[in-house]
């Protein structure tokens, strides 16, 4: 995935601080829908910067897309599959009471690791072109 971003500072090595406009599922495309009035968040990173820019360069990045879309499975279908399995696993008990506890149960094992899932994941940033 590329990204516009602003270089903030530069750090020891090659790297440097950058922030990054959060895109949204609407893309902020405010024209085109009458706009929401929403704020854009900034994300603040760190990159590596081959290209040796400055602070207040705008650049291009990249970023890989498997931890986000890891991250996404995790948060959204993990939960999902642990209810249809608890569910599955329940079906045969008499107890309508304990089917639904144990599913109840087995949903929130599921979001456990969504829990403890660190917002700062291991998404790493390279700037690839100055703009």
């Amino acid at each position: 995935m590329t990204q516009f971003a602003t270089v903030e500072q530069l750090l020891e090595g090659d790297r440097a601080r950058i922030a990054v406009v959060r895109r949204s599922a609407c893309a902020h495309a405010c024209e085109s829908c009458a706009g929401c009035g929403g704020t854009k968040p900034v994300v603040r990173a760190t990159a590596y910067n081959p290209l040796g820019a400055r602070p207040g360069d705008r650049v291009l990045v990249y970023s890989d897309d498997r931890p986000v879309l890891q991250a996404a499975a995790l948060v959204y279908l993990l939960p999902i599959l642990t209810f249809f399995l608890s569910y599955g696993l329940s079906a045969g008990l008499a107890s309508l009471a304990l089917r639904v506890l144990i599913s109840l149960g087995g949903t929130a094992l599921g979001l456990v690791p969504a829990l403890l899932l660190d917002r700062r994941s291991r998404i790493r940033f390279e700037i690839t072109e100055l703009l």
